[in-house]
């Protein structure tokens, strides 16, 4: 297994891999682990270190992501200033947007049903 660049087991990985789909340069066969519909995960297990930010992002998705939630979270944040907090939100939901995208293209049934798609 890769490291780095395949290391999608860390929340920011998963959201360069994202990118990556975005750009039509996602291959996971040849980049770390594949989360969707790898052997190596068991997202019922709760103990199981290696799929809690997924776990974590498939459960904001489905029950978190909206405006008010994330303006609320990044003013909570240090982000007081309007202008940034429109522009922080606006990108924020655009990231999700994205990530929705790709588990609609490539996730199985049962994790696109975690994420709320």
């Amino acid at each position: 297994m890769s490291r780095g660049l395949g290391d999608v087991y860390k929340r920011q990985c998963l959201y360069r891999r994202v990118a990556l789909d975005t750009i039509g340069l996602d291959n996971e066969a040849l980049l770390g682990t594949d989360v969707l519909h790898g052997i190596k995960f068991n997202l019922d297990n709760k103990h199981q270190k290696r799929n809690r930010d997924f776990n974590a992002l498939l459960y904001f998705l489905k029950n978190r992501m909206n405006e008010r939630t994330i303006r609320q979270e990044l003013f909570f944040n240090g982000i007081i200033e309007k202008q940034e907090l429109d522009e922080y939100t606006s990108l924020a939901l655009h990231s999700y947007r994205q990530v929705i995208n790709w588990l609609k293209k490539k996730a199985t049934n049962e994790i696109q049903i975690r994420a709320g798609i």
